[in-house]
């Protein structure tokens, strides 16, 4: 992806949608096994209209956020992440799914 013009990205958070069909597992599933290999991951926030903080405000046709907060799934990410660390996490995605 191109980056507009005096813009440069943080590349801070990448998310993943997991497709059962195609992954042969749902987002727990992998979550777990990614764990199993000593590799932590996280679901996508919670969207903000679900949250207890704001169950009283006006939320309008919001069902493309729930449908994504259950089928994606947030890749570790750090500053210190060094590239080794991150040909480990893209190996054991490709390895875990082939499965």
């Amino acid at each position: 992806m191109n980056e507009p013009e005096k813009c440069e990205s943080t590349f801070w958070l990448y998310t993943v949608k997991i497709d059962k069909k195609e992954y042969g597992m749902n987002r727990k599933e992998l979550m777990k096994k990614l764990l199993e290999n000593k590799i932590e991951t996280r679901p996508l926030w919670q969207p903000m209209h679900l949250l207890k903080s704001h169950s009283s405000s006006y939320a309008y046709n919001c069902y493309n956020s729930e449908k994504l907060k259950d089928v994606s799934l947030s890749l570790p990410c750090s500053v210190g992440l060094r590239k080794d660390e991150q040909k480990e996490i893209v190996e054991a995605i490709e390895r875990l799914v082939k499965k």
